[in-house]
């Protein structure tokens, strides 16, 4: 039962210390790369070197510190380059999110092109990691076998009262016999006489034979005129007998009084 309490003892100690620990130790991590960066600004490049090295060795996950370390060994004609693409890398995979943008306000001129072009690079290296990752797992993912789809049902017969009265595209209507016409034509150059034929002439529409007077009378001569008769001819043409003149003259009396 002792043991059992001192345990709890120590496992309870362990779980609060070692945050503590932690933070302390991240607090004098942050407090070492604070020094390194005034010695840096400072001139003393030598030393810098030495106090941002002890803080990449004890795991900081800083990309400042890297940054700072390559600008030191910059000036010392050291290798740069690789400080600037491990700090660069360390930034693109956001292990630990910090302002580099304002720690590096005041660093200008070529050796800023190098540390830019180095983030620039980690951040494509980065992102072609991600879409490698991505399509690696989902390959892994077990796709749903495809199923054909099924045939659609045919259509329904529609009720058509009309439905086999149409023609189909590959029949023809039937013309009417045209009736035969006989040859009727006569040529005016032969010596053969037409032939006759069982009606009446079309130019003469009402027979051939004269028609009946109805009136009984007999046809005219060729005078329209009555014949003159035997009776002599007077001068008077109301019928009446010419009297002898009287004795008065005519002209004295023209109304015969």
């Amino acid at each position: 039962m002792p043991r059992l309490i001192q345990l709890n003892l120590f496992l309870f100690g362990a779980l609060v210390l070692c945050p503590m620990m932690a933070r302390a130790q991240g607090d004098a991590m942050t407090e070492l790369y604070g020094t390194g960066v005034h010695l840096y600004f400072a001139g003393d490049y030598q030393n810098a070197d030495l106090v941002l090295t002890r803080v990449v060795d004890a795991g900081s996950q800083d990309p400042r510190v890297h940054y700072f370390r390559g600008l030191a060994r910059e000036h010392l004609g050291g290798d740069s380059e690789f400080d600037f693409a491990t700090g660069a890398q360390l930034e693109a995979e956001g292990a630990r999110v910090v302002s580099v943008g304002s720690a590096l306000s005041r660093i200008q001129g070529a050796v800023r092109s190098k540390i830019e072009k180095a983030r620039r690079d980690a951040r494509v290296e980065n992102r072609l990691k991600q879409m490698m990752q991505e399509d690696a797992r989902r390959k892994m993912i077990p796709q749903p076998s495809v199923v054909p789809d099924a045939a659609p049902p045919p259509p329904a017969e529609v009720d058509d009262p009309f439905a086999g009265d149409g023609l189909r595209s590959n029949e023809s209507v039937a013309q009417p016999a045209q009736p035969t016409v006989p040859d009727t034509e006569v040529n005016p150059f032969s010596d053969e006489p037409a032939p006759a034929t069982g009606t009446n002439p079309a130019d003469n529409p009402f027979g051939d034979s004269p028609a009946d007077n109805p009136f009984g009378d007999p046809p005219a001569g060729d005078n329209p005129f009555d014949a003159p008769s035997d009776a002599p001819a007077t001068d008077n043409p109301f019928g009446n007998p010419a009297t002898e003149p009287s004795g008065a003259s005519d002209i004295e009396n023209p109304f015969g009084f």
